[in-house]
C-alpha cells in the first residue's frame, strides 16, 4: 500500500488557476484529468504522484478540513525499499511545502496519511494603515 501525504490549501482562486500557479512554483506540467463526478490536475514521473483537486474531507479532531478548498496529495511509487519511498515521499513533501509557503499567500495544512496533523501555516495578515493628512 502507498502511502500519502495531503497538503490542504485554501486559495480564492479557481482550480486551473491554482494549478498553474502550482504548475509554474514546482516547475512541473500538471495535466487535467476528469471523470464523471470531478476534475483535478495530476502529474506523475518515474517515482511520484502529485494531484491537485477540491474535497469532501469533514473536519476530525484538530485538523479542520474543511477550512480548505483544495488538497494536493503526494505519494511515491516505484521504488525497490520501504525506505527509499519514505526519503522520497519526504523529499517531495518538503519541496511543495516550502515553495507554496514561500509565496506567504496560502493557508496551508499537511497531514499525513489524513491522520496526523504534520503543520500548519497561516500567512501574515498584511493590514494597511492611513495616516492622518
Amino acid at each position: 500500500m502507498s502511502k500519502s501525504i495531503h497538503l490542504f490549501i485554501d486559495a480564492n482562486s479557481g482550480l486551473e488557476a491554482l494549478a498553474q500557479e502550482v504548475s509554474f512554483l514546482l516547475s512541473i506540467n500538471l495535466q487535467r484529468r476528469a471523470d464523471l463526478h470531478d476534475a483535478w490536475y495530476e502529474y506523475e514521473d518515474a517515482t511520484t504522484v502529485l494531484t491537485l483537486g477540491t474535497h469532501d474531507f469533514g473536519n476530525d479532531h484538530d485538523m479542520n478540513f474543511e477550512d480548505y478548498r483544495y488538497d494536493i496529495e503526494l505519494r511515491a511509487l516505484n521504488l525497490d525499499t520501504p525506505e527509499e519511498r519514505e526519503q522520497r515521499l519526504a523529499d517531495l513533501v518538503k519541496f511543495v511545502y516550502q515553495k507554496l509557503r514561500a509565496t506567504q499567500k496560502y493557508p496551508l495544512l499537511l497531514v499525513d496519511d489524513l491522520q496526523v496533523k504534520l503543520a500548519e501555516f497561516l500567512p501574515q495578515q498584511v493590514v494597511a494603515v492611513t495616516t492622518p493628512t
